[in-house]
């Protein structure tokens, strides 16, 4: 059904438990991916990917989620470090 359209568009935030150092950003779904930038704690991004897929990884350790942050940039964080607002 194609109402869902607008459901697909799944905001998470950046969990507290990152702490001082912030969520990486990075450019491919690896701890190894070239960093893009460094996220704070409570930012807001928007989930890139189909909203079922990625609540399921959400929270979850070795999972990620193909995101756009704020400023546009487009990456990949680490499932583990958000949180549905």
């Amino acid at each position: 059904p194609k109402e869902e359209q607008d459901d697909d568009k799944l905001i998470v935030v950046v969990s507290s438990a990152v702490g001082t150092s912030g969520l990486r950003l990075r450019k491919i779904p690896s701890k190894g991916g070239a960093l893009i930038t460094i996220l704070g704690a409570g930012a807001r991004l928007t989930v890139l990917e189909p909203a079922k897929k990625a609540k399921a990884k959400i929270g979850k350790a070795n999972k990620w989620l193909h995101v756009r942050g704020p400023g546009s940039q487009r990456g990949y964080v680490s499932a583990e470090y958000v949180a549905l607002p």
